[in-house]
């Protein structure tokens, strides 16, 4: 596949713009994931306290900090002095559509703990 060039404070904002969306749903996941977890530890604790088997894990997973992959992807082209930077499928994919490789299962615990957002999907900041 062919390489892409686009405009390096375009790519920027867009990235930057993704970092703050993602920055906000691992707050908003932090909430619901203690919330979960809480919920999840009582109803654990009420079956213990009657004798009742109890499983060794509580089975709620908290949403993974992604933040480095943005902070990584922003450095490298910050430092790039070229204005047009040159984006192959892979990147676009990232960078512009904001679709990595870990979005699918960071999507699945947060739906797991409660996340609904903008109509159940990952916010859509760059495709504006």
């Amino acid at each position: 596949m062919h390489e892409t060039l686009v405009d390096r404070e375009k790519l920027l904002a867009h990235l930057r713009a993704n970092r703050e969306k993602h920055e906000a749903m691992l707050r908003e996941g932090e909430v619901l994931y203690r919330e979960k977890l809480c919920a999840r530890l009582q109803e654990m604790a009420d079956a213990a306290a009657e004798g009742q088997d109890v499983p060794d894990h509580h089975g709620v997973q908290r949403p993974q900090n992604h933040l480095a992959d943005y902070d990584r992807a922003i450095w490298l082209i910050s430092f790039d002095t070229r204005q047009e930077i040159p984006l192959g499928a892979q990147e676009a994919q990232r960078f512009i559509l904001d679709e990595w490789e870990w979005h699918a299962v960071f999507m699945a615990t947060m739906r797991g703990i409660g996340y609904v957002g903008e109509q159940g999907e990952y916010p859509e900041l760059a495709r504006t």
